[in-house]
Parts: C-alpha cells; sequence; structure tokens
C-alpha cells in the first residue's frame, strides 16, 4: 500500500503536467511569433540548454519537488527564454506559470503543509518587495513578477540557501568568464533566466 501511496502525487502531477503542454505547445508558436518574431520550435539559446540540463538532474536527485514544479516549467522555459533575447517577461507566460503553480499547492495543502506553504508565502513577499525596492537599480519589472513565484518553489524545496547563493553569484560569475572570453562586459543581463537557473540548480545539488 505504501508504494501505491508513493505513486498517486506523480500520476496526479503527471496528468496535470500533461494538460499544461497541452495549453502550452498551443499557446508557444502565437507566443514565439509576438515577441521573438521566430516559428516555435527555434533553436533555444545556451542558457536554456543548461537549464533544461540541471532540471534533468533535479528529477533524478528531488523527484517529488520537480513533480510539483513540472506543469510550470514549460511556460518559465519559454518566458526566460524570451528575456535572455528581447528582456521582457510576457505576462501571459507569466499568469500560466502562476496558474499551473496551483496544483502543486492542492497537493501540499491535501498533505497538511500549511506552516511550510505560510512561511514560503511570506518569503516570497519579501523577495516581492526586495524586487520592488531594486527597480531603480535596473531589475526589471517581469522580474519583480517572476522571482516571488520562483522564491516560493525554493522555499518549499527546502533549498532557499543554496538557491539564495546561486543567484547571488551565478550571474557574476558569468559577466566575468564572458567578459574575459569577448573583452567587453555586457551592458545588460537578463535576470530572468538565471531566477530560474538558480532554483533547478538548487534541486540538482540538493
Amino acid at each position: 500500500m505504501e508504494s501505491v501511496g508513493f505513486y498517486i502525487p506523480f500520476l496526479f502531477l503527471s496528468i496535470t503536467f500533461l494538460v499544461a503542454s497541452f495549453q502550452f505547445f498551443s499557446l508557444a508558436p502565437i507566443i514565439s511569433q509576438d515577441y521573438l518574431g521566430k516559428t516555435f520550435p527555434f533553436y533555444p539559446a545556451s542558457l536554456t540548454y543548461l537549464n533544461i540540463f540541471f532540471l534533468g538532474i533535479a528529477a533524478f536527485r528531488s523527484p517529488l519537488e520537480v513533480a510539483l514544479l513540472l506543469p510550470m516549467i514549460p511556460f518559465v522555459l519559454l518566458a526566460c527564454e524570451i528575456d535572455y533575447r528581447v528582456y521582457l517577461l510576457p505576462n501571459i507566460l507569466l499568469l500560466r506559470a502562476l496558474a499551473w503553480s496551483l496544483p502543486g499547492i492542492f497537493y501540499l495543502m491535501f498533505r497538511g503543509e500549511y506552516s511550510l506553504l505560510g512561511f514560503s508565502l511570506l518569503g516570497s513577499l519579501i523577495a516581492a518587495l526586495f524586487f520592488l525596492i531594486s527597480m531603480h537599480l535596473g531589475v526589471g519589472a517581469g522580474d519583480t513578477k517572476f522571482a516571488p513565484l520562483i522564491f516560493f518553489w525554493a522555499i518549499v524545496s527546502k533549498v532557499f540557501i543554496s538557491y539564495l547563493f546561486t543567484l547571488c553569484f551565478a550571474p557574476a560569475i558569468f559577466i566575468c568568464i564572458r567578459g574575459l572570453i569577448f573583452q567587453r562586459f555586457p551592458r545588460n543581463i537578463a535576470y530572468g533566466p538565471w531566477i530560474l537557473f538558480a532554483l533547478l540548480f538548487s534541486l540538482a545539488i540538493a
């Protein structure tokens, strides 16, 4: 009976992921054409491949945490790809990601994880306030909306410390390496992909 009970949440979340994927593949060609002028599917940026790579590792290291995230992952991957290319996180994709986070939240409520959800929500609100204050330093409005969602799941997944560390240092290391290779430092950096990368990397090493 324990083995059956173990697989029930994965079955529920897998069905949810299939429904979310159907919506994603019906929406993605329109979004990619509108924002990138490209026909979906297309070859993504290297950082998107890196996010997918660590998502695969995380699926083996933290299967339940990834299963909770999985329905929203296609939407945030495309949003981060658009941000990487044109410095914009489309609201339509962020709203879909938020909506497809709800099944995972309902599952945690079913398990009675109310204190964890409350603590995660508080952390998400603090992140929103921090990014809102940081907008005068160049943080985009899309990052201010995207970061609280990912912060929420970082706390739920209990990888917040490694997530915060990665989020602070990974973009800086990337900028330094890129500057050394190309002998110039980028004037702008898309922060959305790094917000997602920090979570997937933290789950992969958990």
